[in-house]
């Protein structure tokens, strides 16, 4: 993920702590259970973390108790500690990394004290890693990478052939690194942690890091034009519904474009035969591929104006949408129609040569997802929800269980010439594996590897597991649950009905 550093982290606390709560009302509960979003402010790493370092983290989705009332604005300060790390080192004693985070205090006003909770990390976004059920981040495995097994490959044809492979094996090399195996979250890295408790906080009565709701006035002519607009993305050459559009952006192209690049959003590639091989070398290596490039997505025949994504570290998870400008203009303003997808797997493709996604079947979390992210820049006027006739499930997505209620996210951008900061906290500085100790590594762990796993039982099961990936059919991993993700306005707009019976 690529965040610029647009002001100092003292700045950054006074706008959090400041503009979060200006008020508050009555108690109200936050149960047991509610996910916490939050994107780190200081980076934490397993090779040089250390028990009780500080971590420190925004909540980047407002929560709202059962009545409805808001508790936990965006932007409301939490923070925590490292309970454990294990790191690879030399690869002597560890083969992965490992690490467990406790977020532990909220600071819900800034003239306040902190308040203690209790938190169980569930899930890190867009990361190659794994949390377990106890809540600890298990780093990869770096000889199970494909990049290792062609290393291995290749020097296992030394013995058939020394020329032929030697060439291979420096092939290799040259073409996919070795990966990264220590766990690394830097600035802007977002965590979701489940409350084990009820938390009690006082509500808070307004929030200036929230936008406005749209007028009904508004909503209204908004609700007339998307009901002029296409409902589904399509492939090229077939008009068969692939995504929902449910996004409509109303600005210039200026505003959308700094709106994406405050929240952190990257343009993506064209495809070409060296994005390809990126994308291939990002799968080998285990690693993030930020621009890669999207499937060729039409609608209405026509390609998209704007492709924005925001990964981590992998190439297999991202965020992504894909925005068509619309030829009619809104309130005298240019109208942009998205189709936002969480893609949360890949499989391969040999026609063309190269990966797929899989998308997260709940299409709605990631309209939401984009809305929030904007709405932290400081660069959403208003924001509202266009509910559009319900329709019959286009048989390709129903036969993907994929679920969607098909509405329209609207987003009015303002000017957004002066964002608000991303998190990154300079205070903190992160230690980096020398050359030789990378080196070093390398062999322990490919000497570790070999000595465990160089057997017959473990090759069957090994060409299995990739037999099983090459297929396809390797299944979508399920997101943990985000009831947070809904929408907040106090109305919802309709098409008219005489718009939707002229469809």
């Amino acid at each position: 993920m690529r965040w610029v550093k647009a002001a100092s982290s003292s700045k950054l606390l006074s706008w959090l702590l400041l503009g979060c709560c200006p008020g508050s009302l009555s108690a109200a509960v936050l149960p047991s259970g509610t996910i916490l979003e939050i994107r780190l402010l200081t980076p934490v790493s397993s090779h040089d973390a250390r028990r009780s370092d500080l971590v420190r983290g925004i909540t980047v989705v407002p929560l709202r108790d059962s009545a409805g009332a808001l508790i936990l604005p965006v932007g409301t300060i939490v923070q925590g500690h490292v309970e454990r790390a294990k790191r690879v080192g030399l690869g002597l004693v560890h083969e992965t990394a490992s690490l467990r985070i406790q977020f532990d205090e909220i600071v819900p006003d800034a003239d306040g004290p902190a308040e203690r909770m209790a938190t169980h990390l569930v899930s890190v976004d867009n990361a190659r890693e794994k949390v377990d059920r106890a809540g600890t981040i298990h780093g990869i495995r770096a000889t199970a990478s494909m990049a290792h097994r062609l290393h291995r490959r290749a020097l296992h044809l030394i013995a058939w052939h020394p020329i032929v492979g030697l060439a291979a094996a420096v092939s290799a090399n040259v073409l996919f690194k070795f990966p990264e195996p220590e766990i690394v979250y830097l600035p802007g890295t977002e965590l979701h942690a489940r409350l084990e408790r009820d938390l009690t906080l006082e509500a808070v009565s307004g929030n200036e890091n929230e936008a406005a709701n749209l007028t009904t006035a508004e909503g209204t002519r908004y609700a007339d034009a998307i009901g002029r607009m296409p409902e589904w993305t399509h492939r090229p050459k077939s008009f068969q519904a692939i995504d929902p559009t449910n996004l409509l952006f109303i600005g210039d192209r200026g505003r959308l474009e700094r709106a994406f690049a405050a929240a952190g959003w990257d343009d993506a590639d064209r495809i070409s035969n060296r994005s390809r091989l990126q994308s291939i070398r990002a799968v080998a290596e285990s690693r993030a591929y930020l621009d890669a490039p999207m499937s060729p997505m039409q609608l209405a025949g026509r390609t998209p104006d704007l492709l924005r994504q925001r990964g981590l570290n992998t190439f297999t998870k991202r965020h992504h949408v894909r925005i068509w400008q619309q030829p009619e203009m809104v309130d005298g303003e240019q109208a942009w129609l998205g189709a936002a997808t969480h893609d949360t797997s890949v499989c391969p493709t040999f026609k063309p040569l190269g990966f797929s996604h899989h998308i997260e079947a709940d299409v709605d979390l990631e309209r939401q997802k984009v809305l929030h992210d904007l709405i932290l820049t400081g660069c959403v006027a208003a924001h509202g929800v266009v509910d559009r006739a319900s329709s019959e499930m286009p048989a390709p997505l129903a036969a993907k269980h994929l679920t969607t209620d098909e509405a329209v996210v609207v987003i009015r951008l303002n000017e957004c010439r002066s964002p608000r900061p991303l998190p990154d906290d300079e205070s903190v500085k992160m230690a980096r594996p020398n050359w030789g100790t990378r080196l070093t590594r390398r062999v322990t762990l490919t000497a570790r590897n070999y000595a465990l796993r160089e057997n017959l039982a473990f090759r069957i099961y090994d060409m299995g597991r990739v037999a099983w990936f090459l297929t396809g059919k390797a299944g979508r991993p399920k997101q943990e649950s985000l009831p947070q993700r809904t929408f907040t306005a106090a109305e919802r707009f309709a098409i008219p009905t005489a718009r939707v019976g002229q469809e």
